[in-house]
């Protein structure tokens, strides 16, 4: 098997890159850096309120209005026919070439076992013991279930879990609470689909800028870059939380969560 010749059980995978009108600055590089470290032997589409992206190789998903996220998201899924979406998102590139025939077993194995759920990265990784693959089980009660990062989803639990009023991060807080009866929930312990998240806030995340300039890539001047001040505490709160999922077990995590963020 060549690189970028994948057979990914056509017709049943897809990827998904979810986006908006407002971050249209970046879809230009997001797809050079796709190509480059993916390629396009199967389905990519991108998710857009109006604006349209000209890309042979690119189905572009006008959803229209911008309502809110989850809204937007089950509309976009809604257009779409294949049974397994990989959700990613248009600020998170890639900067390394992933190895298909791996990538190409964990679909056809996501498929074949009837998962609803994997968590390609360990962001964060499984709660259980893991098998071979580095393929473990994320904890029926973990308060990050439903992470959207790089993940592998049964586009009809998906779309079961969306509630339209929701942001991204109430869906990755309360969608994981519904989550929590479901079943095939997994995630890996290696970094199959290796990126970095240009964009915190509407701004430039500084590491993941110079990253991507050092490849190559020049993103927009649209945007203005993360202040030194504003980083460190990003990285700050990004240190918490590893500390915070090392140090308490994942079904005391929901419980402290659902403290601080009761149901609604």
């Amino acid at each position: 098997m060549t690189q970028n010749k994948l057979y990914y059980m056509p017709n049943k995978f897809a990827i998904l890159v979810v986006s908006c009108d407002s971050y249209s600055d970046l879809w230009g590089n997001y797809f050079q850096s796709f190509e480059k470290n993916w390629g396009f032997s199967n389905k990519v589409y991108l998710m857009s309120n109006f604006t349209d992206f000209k890309h042979e190789k690119v189905s572009v998903l006008k959803i229209g209005e911008d309502k809110s996220w989850s809204q937007n998201l089950f509309n976009a899924l809604n257009m779409i026919d294949e049974e397994v979406v990989l959700m990613t998102l248009e600020d998170l590139f890639l900067i390394d070439k992933i190895d298909h025939k791996n990538m190409d077993y964990l679909i056809r194995r996501f498929i074949s076992e009837d998962m609803n759920y994997l968590r390609l990265n360990p962001t964060p990784g499984p709660d259980g013991p893991v098998d071979k693959d580095g393929i473990g089980e994320v904890d029926p009660m973990n308060y990050y279930r439903a992470s959207t990062i790089m993940s592998l989803w049964n586009r009809k639990v998906l779309i079961q879990l969306l509630a339209g009023h929701e942001t991204a991060w109430e869906f990755e807080l309360y969608g994981s609470r519904r989550s929590f009866g479901i079943g095939g929930w997994y995630a890996s312990s290696k970094f199959n689909t290796p990126f970095v998240n240009l964009v915190i806030k509407g701004k430039y995340e500084l590491v993941a800028y110079n990253t991507l300039r050092n490849l190559g890539y020049l993103p927009s001047n649209q945007r203005k870059k993360m202040s030194v001040y504003n980083f460190i505490c990003y990285r700050l709160i990004i240190m918490r939380s590893i500390i915070f999922r090392i140090l308490i077990k994942p079904r005391y995590r929901a419980k402290i969560r659902s403290f601080f963020h009761p149901p609604k």
